[in-house]
């Protein structure tokens, strides 16, 4: 998973971890549990797909 964010840049990562933590709050998830990791696992999935804004990532994130 690590890995995955190598290949962005600084702002783009914390984005991606920002979203992770927001989400992870709101659902009341450790970052740290299997579960979080699937979060950010997600988030990074959804950054992939060209969605780099915080705030777009934690809407497609609670939204499914």
């Amino acid at each position: 998973m690590l890995f995955n964010l190598l290949s962005y840049r600084d702002k783009e990562i914390d984005s991606i971890l920002q979203a992770a933590i927001e989400t992870c709050n709101r659902l009341d998830i450790d970052l740290k549990s299997e579960d979080g990791h699937r979060v950010l696992q997600r988030a990074t999935n959804i950054a992939a797909g060209g969605v780099m804004d915080a705030d777009e990532i934690v809407a497609r994130l609670c939204a499914s």
